[in-house]
C-alpha cells in the first residue's frame, strides 16, 4: 500500500478490528481504519498532527485518547483535536482504550463516549480511576443523556460531562480546561 503522496505504508500487525485501535501511522497523514463487520474495514487518510503546513510543531503536544463506537463522530472529534495541535490516539472500544493504556506514551486526557457496546463509559472510567499509573489523567465523558447513578459500582464520575450534541468551541474549551486543571 502507498501513502498519498508517496512513500511505502509500513505492513502493521495490529491492523483495525473489534476491539482493536484505530490509527495506523504513515508519514506526514495516518490512515484511520475500522471494522465494519462487513469484509473489508473502512478506511480513511487523515492529515498527521504536526504534518508541514498543517499545525506548527511544539515542544509538548498533550495526548488525548479518544474512545466512541461512533467512526463519524471520532472522526470528526480527533481530526479538531489534531487541528488543535494535540497529539491524538483513537480506539472504537473500552478494550481498544485499556490496549492504548497499556503502554507509554499515555494521555493526559481521555474523551470517552458513555454509551459504547461491552464496556460503557463510567466502567471504563472506573477501570482508569482505580489504576494508580493512570492517576493523574484527566477523564471526559461523551453523552446524550446524563449517566445514571447507583449503577453496578463499577463505574466512576468523570472530571467533565460534554452533553451531545455540542460544538467544536465547547470541545476545545472542555479540553483545554481539563489540561490547565491536570
Amino acid at each position: 500500500m502507498e501513502a498519498p503522496g508517496g512513500g511505502a505504508v509500513p505492513d502493521l500487525a495490529g491492523r483495525a478490528g473489534p476491539g482493536k485501535p484505530l490509527d495506523v501511522r504513515a508519514g506526514p497523514r495516518f490512515l484511520a481504519e475500522a471494522s465494519t463487520g462487513a469484509d473489508r474495514p473502512a478506511a480513511r487518510w487523515l492529515p498527521w498532527p504536526g504534518a508541514p503546513g498543517k499545525v506548527p510543531a511544539v515542544a509538548h503536544r498533550p495526548h488525548i485518547l479518544v474512545v466512541d463506537d461512533d467512526v463519524a463522530l471520532l472522526e470528526n472529534i480527533s481530526e479538531c483535536l489534531a487541528g488543535e495541535g494535540f497529539e491524538v490516539s483513537v480506539a472504537r472500544d473500552a478494550a481498544g482504550a485499556l490496549l492504548r493504556l497499556a503502554a507509554p506514551p499515555r494521555p493526559a486526557l481521555l474523551i470517552v463516549d458513555h454509551f459504547m457496546p461491552g464496556m460503557t463509559g463510567t466502567e471504563l472510567l472506573g477501570l482508569i480511576r482505580g489504576e494508580p499509573l493512570l492517576a493523574g489523567m484527566r477523564l471526559v465523558l461523551i453523552s446524550g443523556l446524563p449517566p445514571a447513578r447507583g449503577g453496578t459500582g463499577t463505574e466512576a464520575e468523570p472530571d467533565a460531562v460534554l452533553e451531545k450534541p455540542f460544538g467544536v468551541e465547547r470541545l476545545i474549551v472542555t479540553v483545554r480546561s481539563q489540561l490547565a486543571a491536570a
